[in-house]
């Protein structure tokens, strides 16, 4: 395969991340008027047992400290999370879900797995099984990639 069909494919790839984004907001908006960040964070929050550091966030997400205390900071005012100073050390903040952000997390949660389950009656697990395999080899390309590019 020459570079020109990689590169062709890597678009549609990037295509098909921003529909997946735009799926993925659509379902936050409507699930609690929130961005997909924002909901990634709240079921972050939920998993984890709805109480976290700030710091902890920024791990899981990759994102940096402005961005995640942005992204909190929406979260908080939009009744979704409480941010507290922590009992163990007063220079980290906590990060809370409210029973609303848990309720936002439980509805986009059905409604993308409505959406999940006809992409699973549409597409064979076969064509899943090496999509997830292609998907998986492209990531570790691509770090390897990256690790290349910042040396």
């Amino acid at each position: 395969m020459d570079t020109r069909s990689v590169g062709n494919i890597m678009e549609e790839v990037v295509s098909l991340s921003d529909k997946i984004r735009r799926v993925s907001e659509n379902a936050a908006g409507k699930a609690g008027s929130c961005t997909a960040q924002q909901l990634r964070i709240c079921t972050f929050l939920q998993k984890c047992g709805g109480s976290v550091s700030q710091k902890e966030i920024e791990k899981f997400t990759g994102l940096r400290r402005p961005t995640v205390s942005f992204l909190v900071d929406n979260l908080v005012s939009r009744g979704l999370a409480v941010r507290n100073a922590s009992l163990s050390d007063r220079r980290m903040r906590t990060v809370t879900l409210t029973p609303q952000g848990d309720e936002a997390v439980r509805k986009c949660a059905a409604q993308l797995k409505d959406i999940y389950r006809i992409i699973g009656v549409t597409i064979s697990s076969e064509e899943l099984g090496l999509f997830s395999a292609v998907v998986e080899k492209l990531d570790k390309i691509l770090e390897l990639a990256s690790v290349k590019v910042t040396v």
